[in-house]
This record gives structure tokens, C-alpha cells and sequence, in this order.
């Protein structure tokens, strides 16, 4: 099990508490992951250019096939190395902005719901 660091989901900052980093751990870590997998550029993460998502390739936000986009995300999701199975998984989208419902079940038999949305 690895160490991670609680990062606030509406600002993205660190959670600091009495001058102490929070730490996140469980099911709360592998969803924090998965925020984080989400919201990253492809490349941008210099340790690994395959991290993250082509949000600015024209193949996200700007296109409206849903087909092209929603398993580019579930594989996405199924990297993370705590993800068994995606039980449920939904994309919508408006113009360019982009929802994102889906249903997880981890190795450790917990089940998350994660719902994200993207603004292009």
C-alpha cells in the first residue's frame, strides 16, 4: 500500500489539519486516484507521458462521439491497479462539457461512485 496524500476534491490543494498533511487511505484513495487519472493531460506527468487523458487532441471535449470517448475513460479507470471491475458506467455530453457517472468495485470489495464533469 502506497502513501497518499489527501488532496482536497474542490480546490486541489493539499488537506492540511494542525500543520499535519491528511492522509487518504481504502476506497477513499483509489477514488482520489481516479480524480486525479481523469483530470490529467496525457503527457503532462514527466515520470510517465501515458499517464492521463487526450482532453486537448480533439478527441475529448471537442468531439461529440460518444463512441470514440466513453472507453478511452473506462480504460482509464481500469488502470488503476485497485480497480477489479467497472459495474456501471456513463458518459453524457453538452456542447463541450463532459459528465462522467460510473460504479467501481475494488480489489478489496469496496464499491465507489464517481462523478466527475469536464468543461471544455
Amino acid at each position: 500500500m502506497s502513501l497518499s496524500i489527501h488532496i482536497d476534491a474542490v480546490d486541489y490543494d493539499f488537506r492540511i489539519i494542525g500543520g499535519r498533511l491528511q492522509r487518504v487511505t481504502g476506497a477513499d484513495a483509489v477514488a482520489q486516484r481516479l480524480r486525479v487519472r481523469l483530470h490529467a493531460y496525457l503527457g503532462e506527468w514527466f515520470l510517465d507521458r501515458r499517464f492521463g487523458l487526450p482532453w486537448y487532441d480533439g478527441e475529448m471535449l471537442g468531439a461529440s462521439n460518444s463512441r470514440l470517448i466513453s472507453p478511452l475513460i473506462r480504460r482509464e479507470i481500469l488502470k488503476d491497479p485497485e480497480v477489479e471491475a467497472v459495474l456501471s458506467f456513463a458518459v453524457s455530453q453538452i456542447g463541450r462539457q463532459l459528465s462522467i457517472q460510473a460504479t467501481v468495485r475494488t480489489t478489496r470489495g469496496d464499491t465507489l461512485s464517481l462523478s466527475e464533469v469536464f468543461n471544455g
